[in-house]
């Protein structure tokens, strides 16, 4: 194994661990921490390595990065040698930064910032674009001791799922490859996933073609922004966290009071119209509906009736009957795909289940056939279950999450 590591850090991959914190919510708290299974095939002579490592954040650094006040994250191998330190922004609003910083035999000094063309959540990313950084440091090690020159190279190289011991995740793969004339130039690639409101699910770092360290995520302790969508469901990790938390930081939801979402409640007519223009353009003046508006069931006053009156204006309903939104009524799973494809790119072809549809239970014949086939095709949804859409069923507020997050933020 070649004795040389380095360490990297992301700002944007964690959530708050305090409740209802909003503007929190791409730190950590003091406390949590993330428990790793590591694999070598040749790494402990004569055979193969595994051991066990947790992160923890251990305390806020208001020092060590110039400018930038910072939570300190000291990795320990087998929970007990301190292997390697991170520094994370505290600022949500910061440049997305990586600090890389001590290892065990390496220490650079190296600070690489993304411009504003990165984003979360699935969203627009500059993937495949390099990011060369040249900085310099300090090697310690019976071979060579002494100061050394340092070139990085970051790439993010996708973004799709990932799975681990812990579950299965949307994460960011992100490469770096290092290079240093003074090792005779030796370079070390490092590839992380960084899952968004989760953290770092495997790491692997390659020494040589067989010497090759692999780190997968086992368990966590992180607590979510809301108390009843928390990251772990049982033994593994909640389906739906990762796209409650995606519309909650994109400003589509805000919960629904107190420091929750209720993800098992029915989605109203009302709120549909909350999320989807959110989620398309954002959110509306207050006043929007001081002019009134052409509904007799929706009160100007309402704190819903600026969203319906925009859906109205952008095509997307035109109400349940004559002069009626039915604003309290539940939405249908039929109904949320006519609202989601035409706010997405407008109305489907009228003849578009001519050729038929996949789902056994949705009809050609009927008007919501086309935006159910649509839906699909977007990827935004495959079903209740094997071969059926369940078009007559609610649509719950964690499933909405779901259907939100993959149609608007390009979340899979």
């Amino acid at each position: 194994m070649i004795l040389f590591v380095a360490v990297s850090a992301v700002c944007l991959v964690f959530v708050s661990g305090a409740i209802a914190q909003p503007n929190k919510f791409w730190a950590m708290d003091v406390g949590n921490f993330w428990d790793y299974n590591g694999s070598n095939p040749i790494g402990c002579i004569p055979g193969p390595c595994t051991w066990t490592s947790r992160t923890n954040v251990a305390a806020i650094d208001p020092v060590t990065v110039p400018g930038l006040t910072t939570y300190r994250l000291d990795g320990f191998s087998g929970g007990i040698t301190l292997q390697d330190m991170d520094w994370y922004s505290v600022n949500p609003l910061s440049p997305f930064d990586f600090r890389w910083h001590r290892g065990e035999y390496l220490q650079d000094q190296m600070t690489v910032t993304f411009n504003g063309g990165l984003f979360v959540g699935g969203k627009q990313i500059a993937f495949g674009v390099p990011l060369i950084e040249n900085t310099t440091g300090t090697f310690n090690d019976p071979t060579f001791t002494g100061p050394i020159d340092i070139t990085s190279t970051v790439t993010v190289v996708g973004f799709g799922r990932v799975t681990v011991p812990l579950g299965t995740f949307q994460a960011y793969e992100v490469h770096r490859q290092i290079s240093v004339p003074q090792l005779g130039g030796q370079v070390m690639d490092r590839t992380r996933w960084f899952a968004p409101y989760i953290g770092i699910v495997q790491d692997v770092e390659v020494f040589g073609p067989e010497d090759i360290d692999t780190k997968v995520l086992a368990d966590l302790n992180v607590a979510a922004v809301f108390n009843d969508v928390p990251i772990k469901s049982g033994p593994g990790v909640n389906p739906f966290y990762q796209y409650v938390m995606g519309i909650y930081d994109d400003g589509i939801t805000g919960g629904c009071g107190a420091g929750t979402y209720c993800p098992g409640n029915n989605v109203t007519r009302e709120q549909m119209a909350a999320f989807i223009v959110r989620a398309k353009e954002g959110e509306p003046p207050a006043n929007y509906c001081d002019a009134g508006i052409s509904f007799t069931d929706v009160q100007p006053a309402s704190p819903f009736c600026k969203y319906i009156k925009r859906l109205v204006e952008l095509g997307i309903t035109a109400g349940c009957e004559a002069g009626k939104y039915c604003p309290t009524d539940n939405v249908l799973r039929q109904q949320m795909a006519a609202f989601i494809v035409r706010a997405v790119e407008g109305e489907p072809l009228p003849n578009y289940c001519d050729t038929g549809i996949s789902f056994t239970d949705v009809q050609p014949a009927s008007v919501f056939c086309k935006y159910i086939k649509r839906l699909v095709e977007l990827g935004v949804t495959q079903g209740c279950q094997p071969g059926m859409y369940c078009p007559g069923d609610n649509v719950l507020r964690n499933q909405m999450a779901a259907f939100l997050a993959r149609a608007f933020l390009g979340m899979q």
